[in-house]
């Protein structure tokens, strides 16, 4: 990914976050500690994903673009990758197969808009998301793997 592409990623997420912090904000403000403090939860949840999801690996690709205070490394660590060990055709073969099932997952966004109940959208929305979130983990480690020393490159 070029320098220009993850700026601007991590600009909108910044953007996206700073939206909803404002919003919380104000609701704190109206709302009794009791009724807040979920909704702080939830922001908290959302801005924790951001950071561990995109923001981090970013940052670990290119460190200028990070905060001061990240320059020490992530605060909570980087995520366990499982080390798989595969012949290069067998990576190919999953690789193809995950990608290929990920490409039908995002197919199905097209039909959201179909769904007249917005709770029932949002949770077949948030599945989808769940779907394809466990796709990348996976194709993440296949392209992690270790491949077969003893195999000899086609």
């Amino acid at each position: 990914m070029e320098k220009t592409i993850a700026s601007e990623i991590l600009d909108t997420l910044h953007e996206s976050s700073f939206l909803v912090d404002q919003v919380l904000g104000r609701l704190k403000g109206t709302c009794s500690t009791e009724r807040f403090r979920p909704c702080a939860t939830l922001l908290g949840s959302a801005m924790s994903d951001m950071f561990d999801g995109v923001m981090a690996p970013v940052y670990g690709w290119y460190p200028e673009l990070a905060p001061d205070w990240y320059r020490e490394g992530p605060p909570r660590g980087t995520p366990e990758i499982p080390q798989l060990q595969l012949s290069r055709a067998a990576r190919g073969e999953l690789l193809a197969a995950f990608d290929a099932a990920y490409e039908k997952v995002q197919a199905t966004y097209n039909g959201l808009s179909r769904i007249q109940d917005p709770l029932q959208r949002a949770v077949i929305c948030q599945g989808l998301h769940q779907v394809s979130l466990t796709l990348c983990r996976a194709k993440v480690a296949l392209l992690s793997a270790e491949l077969d020393p003893d195999e000899l490159d086609g």
